[in-house]
């Protein structure tokens, strides 16, 4: 049978309570950046479309092609944030579970 100290138990809370603590300072503070990040996006995006749809003579075809470039832009920032946020979150639970086991032993 293994026995668990209070001690180790106590670690282990507050490893468990900092995690989650970190883990949705990250998340909030990450959305809050792509928040800000695609509506930054979306008013290029919405500057590029005028510009291209009024200097390059109103076609059809660079209005279409403005929205795919604007499109893929905002997919890729979109994708890099939710990498970051992965990333990120990974390293702060092996850290905090590395010190937690490192406190117990």
């Amino acid at each position: 049978m293994i026995s668990i100290s209070q001690k180790e138990v106590l670690v282990l809370a507050v490893a468990v309570v900092v995690v989650v603590v970190v883990v949705v300072v990250v998340v909030v503070v990450v959305v809050a950046a792509a928040a800000a990040v695609v509506v930054v996006v979306a008013v290029v995006a919405v500057v590029v479309v005028v510009v291209v749809v009024v200097v390059v003579a109103a076609t059809a075809a660079a209005a279409a092609a403005a929205v795919v470039v604007v499109v893929v832009v905002v997919v890729v920032v979109v994708v890099v944030v939710v990498v970051v946020v992965v990333v990120v979150v990974v390293v702060v639970v092996v850290v905090v579970v590395v010190a937690a086991v490192a406190v117990v032993r």
